[in-house]
């Protein structure tokens, strides 16, 4: 099932920062996970460990530590 998003509104104390990593298009739900968790890498986003143990998805923080994640594609 896609999903579509019309707007996406971040909390950020400088946009022009932090734009240049979104606009990217970091995807949330790529075909190729790894692909993606490594491209969200190089434009300058971190692993992150939050206690989610084993899972399937890949959590993340962008350039400024906000939380985000990757996860595998179904199917």
């Amino acid at each position: 099932m896609a999903v579509r998003l019309g707007r996406v509104v971040l909390d950020t104390p400088d946009p022009r920062r932090l734009a240049p990593f979104w606009e990217r298009h970091v995807d949330g739900i790529p075909d190729d996970q790894d692909a993606e968790v490594q491209r969200a890498l190089e434009l300058g986003a971190t692993r992150v460990h939050i206690g989610q143990g084993e899972v399937s998805h890949v959590v993340m923080a962008n350039p400024e530590g906000n939380e985000f994640c990757i996860l595998r594609a179904d199917g």
